[in-house]
């Protein structure tokens, strides 16, 4: 078990000296010629009489790899058996509620009321600052992170809502992101069901 905390340190410790250190590039959004990551089913709201009505377009901006997992898990289902998780490659969607505002290094995940750690690996991307209120499809390794009153602190001082920080929850596990896709901002979680696994 020391050498897992001694790997997690040092991860960790690369994460915050990039976090502090130069700028990041932000991947472009959609490169020329790319086409959206299409939905498996479009995503049905609702209007004021209760009738369902079509959103005839669903696009997503990438950063980093775009996802080559297909089955998913809600974030909700992630947190309430993360453990099963660690040391795993996995497709988590979730509302994102906070984005390092330094460099979007980091983000948030949450399921209403309990949040996830999402960081960008080895700082090789970031996501946009303004990422807050967006549905997130996120891939992955799953690692557990013990906590730290100094990363926490270093967190929060570049969060816009420290106070959904997961640490401040005792939330040890996080997401070392490949690839996240946006959505654009939603109000609800789209109602497209994407294959459970």
């Amino acid at each position: 078990m020391r050498p897992t905390i001694s790997l997690s340190a040092l991860a960790l410790s690369s994460f915050l000296a990039a976090c502090s250190g130069g700028a990041i590039e932000q991947a472009a959004p959609n490169p020329a010629g790319v086409e959206p990551v299409p939905s498996l089913s479009d995503p049905v709201g609702t209007e004021s009489g209760g009738a369902a009505k079509q959103v005839s377009e669903i696009t997503w901006t990438h950063f980093g790899t775009e996802p080559t997992l297909t089955a998913s898990v809600k974030v909700k289902d992630f947190l309430n058996a993360p453990a099963q998780y660690v040391g795993k490659e996995v497709l988590v969607e979730g509302t994102v509620v906070d984005v390092c505002q330094k460099a979007g290094c980091w983000m948030v995940m949450s399921d209403g009321g309990r949040q996830l750690r999402v960081t960008m690996k080895d700082h090789n991307f970031a996501v946009d600052k303004d990422g807050a209120g967006s549905w997130a499809r996120v891939q992955g390794l799953v690692q557990e992170i013990p906590l730290d009153p100094e990363t926490t602190a270093h967190f929060e001082g570049e969060s816009a809502r420290p106070d959904l920080l997961p640490e401040k929850q005792g939330q040890t596990f996080q997401i070392h992101a490949s690839g996240v896709s946006l959505q654009d901002k939603v109000d609800t979680e789209p109602q497209d069901d994407v294959t459970q696994g």
